[in-house]
């Protein structure tokens, strides 16, 4: 079987690595690389990505619009490939267009720019598989995700950019697989799920919904507005719902780097 090409955007954490390693396990992908976006990586993660078995792209250290948050320089501590993390999404894109996949499993400023600068890269994926997003309530700020919250303006490129298939796994369905995914495990339990529904996204149950992210609100920047009514009369990401519990902790036992369930 053709294994279909990958790369996987992401913060610089330990916690993200055996959800990197279940994807190469599960022999359905061929990572490409790793493209590395602005957030919290504490100091002594970095030895391990310092001598990763996948290229290393640097990418945005800060968001496109809003103040840089916390977070740990990574200048001169991971030694990156040469380039830099949007060009390599799409050349690569380029180089297979209509298959690619791609998991942003933290802001999407990468993604982001990858749009700006090179207009016709999202009719080059295949699919999108975000990570980030909040139906109800948030983590970061009261009706904000993380994610979001950290990069609105991009969150809300990426969202309209014209995508041919974007998969969001949100907060809430992440808390749903927290009885699955142990965090105590050393593993990022929401990145997990994303991973998971990559590999077989028949675990997930999906609604096709028209979602933006406010970036202006003063208490609401990083928020998921969702056109739960239909009002828009389009859709514009398959947003996960629900998740087979039983078949997530077979997945993860079976392909899960170190995981268990």
């Amino acid at each position: 079987m053709k294994k279909i090409p990958l790369i996987m955007d992401c913060v610089l954490r330990n916690d993200a690595v055996p959800c990197i390693e279940m994807l190469e396990a599960s022999e359905k992908y061929h990572l490409m690389g790793i493209t590395a976006v602005h957030g919290e990586t504490p100091p002594e993660d970095l030895s391990r990505w310092s001598g990763a078995a996948w290229p290393v792209y640097q990418g945005a250290a800060k968001p496109l619009l809003t103040p840089e948050p916390d977070q740990t320089d990574t200048a001169g501590r991971v030694p990156f490939a040469a380039g830099y993390a949007w060009d390599f999404i799409y050349n690569t894109a380029a180089d297979h267009p209509g298959e690619l996949e791609l998991i942003a499993a933290g802001p999407l400023t990468n993604i982001a720019i990858a749009v700006l600068k090179h207009p016709d890269m999202a009719g080059l994926v295949k699919r999108l598989i975000i990570r980030g997003g909040a139906a109800t309530v948030g983590d970061a700020a009261p009706l904000a995700e993380k994610n979001f919250y950290q990069d609105p303006h991009a969150a809300q490129i990426v969202l309209e950019a014209g995508f041919r298939d974007i998969v969001v796994v949100d907060l809430d369905c992440c808390r749903t697989a927290l009885n699955t995914i142990a965090q105590s495990d050393g593993v990022d339990a929401y990145t997990a799920l994303a991973a998971a529904a990559a590999i077989f996204p028949e675990i997930v149950s999906y609604r096709d919904v028209y979602m933006v992210c406010e970036t202006t609100g003063g208490k609401t920047a990083g928020q998921s507005i969702i056109d739960r009514l239909g009002i828009s009369g389009k859709t514009n990401v398959h947003l996960a719902e629900k998740v087979d519990s039983n078949a997530l902790a077979v997945l993860l036992g079976r392909c899960g780097g170190g995981l268990r369930a």
